[in-house]
């Protein structure tokens, strides 16, 4: 062994594939937008189109859109919380343009906004369902802090 690190555990190789299947297909400027973002995403032009669902359970919950992921025996999703329309500021009606804010969800458990590029908690099959949830979310239009009028406000 002598004065050199010794070889990384087994664990450690286990997480280190896990992050790179989770990043796969992402570009270096998908993985800064997501990791600069805010959280709130513009929702796409037309959702249904891009396997969103529309949601609108009445009473005091707003409305969201949900994308479900499926691998394997797992199951996750992509969320668009309460998206408020960008030209009144009103709850947005189904396929109004606006700005949601964004969630994964992977199995029971929600990732933080703060947390999705920090794949080391996912493996097995849980890599690829926050690959494709990254996927997804990298195919949107991501708002900064700055550019945000949700968080400016």
């Amino acid at each position: 062994m002598g004065d050199g690190a010794g070889p990384g555990g087994a664990e450690d190789v286990g997480m280190q594939n896990a992050h790179a299947r989770a990043l796969e297909g992402l570009t270096v400027l998908d993985v800064e937008r997501i990791r600069t973002g805010c959280g709130h995403v513009r929702v796409p032009s037309a959702p249904a189109a891009r396997g969103f669902r529309y949601i609108d359970l009445a009473g005091e919950e707003p409305p969201f859109y949900v994308r479900r992921l499926v691998a394997g025996r797992q199951t996750g999703a992509v969320l668009l919380h309460a998206p408020i329309e960008t030209t009144s500021g009103d709850d947005a009606e189904r396929g109004a343009p606006g700005i949601a804010r964004v969630s994964v969800s992977i199995g029971v458990n929600t990732i933080p906004w703060s947390r999705l590029l920090d794949v080391e908690l996912c493996s097995g099959p849980y890599a690829a369902l926050l690959a494709d949830a990254l996927g997804e979310i990298a195919a949107l239009e991501i708002l900064d802090p700055p550019g945000c009028p949700i968080c400016t406000t």
